[in-house]
């Protein structure tokens, strides 16, 4: 079967606040939640939001106001959708929100340097930028296998005929072409080889 992915879109005009650790100041790892049920003590998440191009890994380095689970962020949403008239349901913007807090896989979704998954580990929420792989009951192995494919060349190259833009400047990977793209199912033994 095929990995779930999902993409998450937040409106621009939002007041969210987001935070880079690159600042003069770092938000310490004990104030970040790990988990939705944390929030409530807790008020930054680990943002996933695309960045440039690097396979296998990449520090998440944004973090994210996510207090109580994102409440002040979905109302923020909520009034900005629902005063251009598109209906008041943040669900629309954060789309794969249930997704939010489990490892996976990310990639920018738009770059000049050619397609390449990273891990995304425990306690990320991710965005649009940043759309995300997941497997079922999340086993590690499974996540690195995945990656190794998504990395290869082949698995390059077949996203690249679906996009048709071999010399093209910058690529948009989009959820559904990468899930459109063949991918070998691979016994256990063959996964754990990749790892």
């Amino acid at each position: 079967p095929r990995p779930p992915m999902r993409s998450s879109r937040a409106s621009g005009d939002s007041a969210c606040e987001l935070l880079t650790q690159d600042t003069s100041w770092e938000v310490p790892f004990i104030s970040l939640a790990r988990n939705r049920e944390s929030t409530g003590q807790r008020t930054w998440v680990l943002f996933a939001k695309g960045g440039s191009f690097s396979p296998f890994y990449s520090d998440v380095y944004l973090v994210l106001n996510w207090r109580n689970d994102g409440n002040a962020l979905k109302a923020d949403i909520s009034e900005y959708r629902g005063s251009r008239g598109w209906g008041y349901q943040w669900s629309a913007a954060l789309n794969g929100h249930d997704h939010y807090f489990r490892p996976g896989l990310t990639w920018p979704r738009r770059t000049t340097s050619g397609f390449g998954v990273r891990v995304m580990p425990v306690g990320c929420v991710f965005a649009d930028k940043g759309p995300a792989a997941f497997v079922s009951d999340d086993p590690a192995e499974v996540l690195l296998s995945l990656s190794a494919i998504l990395n290869s060349q082949a698995f390059r190259y077949l996203v690249g005929v679906q996009l048709a833009a071999a010399d093209a400047a910058a690529r948009s990977y989009e959820v559904g072409v990468i899930q459109q793209t063949p991918m070998p199912e691979l016994p256990s033994a063959d996964m754990q080889a990749l790892v």
